[in-house]
């Protein structure tokens, strides 16, 4: 078992996995793949929004500031705010800014009428995250209502009315234009990292052909010829397991050549054959190990049981590669109106287990395993017992 401090993986609320004592030292290979996501990140939260908003209500400031009546100022800076909350609600502030934009055709001809922009920043942003409705609706309405205000402030067969809607009409096409150049962006730099995506994966592929496989394909080949040599059934036992990792392993590298290949799943059967076969391993292993189930495992949902499934696998793993043998093991297994709730309590072996900084990866895989339906685990040493601690909620849904 690691060191005597707590390993916890859990969700976030928006899919992502916290991972706490993994420390990570140095610059990541993954900087420059974060860093292309920024512009997105800008874009998706409303930034560029928010500082077009903020420039806009300064600007209305700034010149109205010795107006006489602070109605038109008033008016700017609420157009600005709804351009700003139309990233967080788009239908409802892209009304409210259409039905405030109606006001400018009755206002005086002194007022400057900035809030028209704020019609701008609106297209510009759904565009940028591929809002049609919003910004087909904000575009029509804005044209409508400037053209509409033009010919009130200007006198019949005065060309500057119609000079100035089309100057405003350039204008939506160029936010148009903007926006979709970005979400070509977009779409170009998602088509990039799944080309790059794709060849790490055939490259990592060749590569666990060219080190595991191969690897593995010795050792079975040793434990075959052994077992034929020696009566010591264990042999036989390490030939098949071998064999059944290289068949396992096979799968894997065709699933990660071919992105439209299933991934294979382990055939661990039903939760309670799952709880059977792990407490056999570990008495066979020299585990004592003592079974309480309180619940119906079969009432655990489908999606639920094959994540239970692993995990256990992978904890039963850490037992017998840190934990002491010899020494009494208890799972615990309670299921109560679709929430499950699994302890594993295990002695720790005196001076074997990675240290503090070592990544312990197979924690990390059932905690992303679990993150994907809701669930998290927590490991954590108390004196000389490991207890491991999984739980997964009752009607979660997959946040991946």
């Amino acid at each position: 078992m690691p060191g005597r401090w707590p390993f916890r993986l859990d969700g976030l609320g928006d899919g992502r996995l916290r991972c706490a004592c993994l420390p990570v030292h140095g610059r990541s290979r993954f900087d420059d793949r974060v860093r292309s996501y920024r512009l997105q990140r800008l874009v998706s939260d409303g930034a560029i929004d928010l500082g077009l908003a903020g420039i806009l209500a300064g600007i209305a400031i700034v010149t109205g500031w010795g107006l006489a009546s602070p109605a038109p100022v008033l008016i700017d800076l609420l157009a600005a705010a709804l351009a700003a909350g139309a990233v967080r609600w788009p239908k409802q502030a892209t009304a409210l800014l259409i039905a405030l934009l109606l006001l400018y055709i009755w206002a005086p001809r002194a007022w400057l009428e900035l809030g028209h922009y704020a019609a701008l920043i609106v297209i510009l942003g759904a565009g940028l995250r591929r809002r049609r409705v919003q910004r087909r609706a904000m575009a029509v309405g804005s044209l409508v209502i400037f053209t509409t205000d033009q010919l009130c402030a200007f006198d019949a067969g005065d060309s500057r009315a119609f000079s100035a809607s089309l100057v405003w009409l350039g204008l939506i096409t160029a936010m148009w234009l903007l926006g979709n150049a970005f979400t070509a962006l977009g779409l170009a730099q998602d088509r990039a990292r799944q080309s790059a995506l794709a060849d790490q994966r055939l490259a990592l592929a060749r590569d666990m052909h060219d080190t595991v496989a191969r690897s593995l394909t010795h050792l079975a080949r040793g434990a075959q010829t052994a077992a034929a040599d020696s009566e010591d059934a264990r042999f036989g036992i390490l030939a098949e397991d071998a064999s059944t990792a290289i068949s396992q392993l096979r799968l894997l590298l065709a699933a990660l050549r071919d992105p439209q290949v299933t991934k294979p799943t382990a055939a661990t059967g039903s939760l309670p054959e799952t709880l059977n076969r792990v407490a056999q391993d570990l008495q066979t292993h020299g585990y004592p190990v003592s079974v309480s189930v309180e619940g119906d495992l079969e009432s655990v949902a489908v999606e639920h049981k094959e994540v239970l499934g692993d995990v256990l696998n992978e904890i039963t793993a850490n037992i017998q590669n840190h934990g002491a043998p010899n020494f009494p093991c208890i799972i615990a297994v309670s299921v109560e109106k679709g929430a499950s709730d699994i302890v594993v309590i295990n002695q720790i072996e005196q001076g074997n287990g990675p240290g503090r900084s070592a990544p312990r990866l197979g924690l990390v895989g059932a905690g992303e395993r679990l993150v994907a339906v809701g669930g998290r685990i927590l490991a954590q040493a108390e004196g000389d017992r490991w207890i491991t601690r999984v739980t997964i909620p009752a009607h979660q849904q997959s946040v991946w």
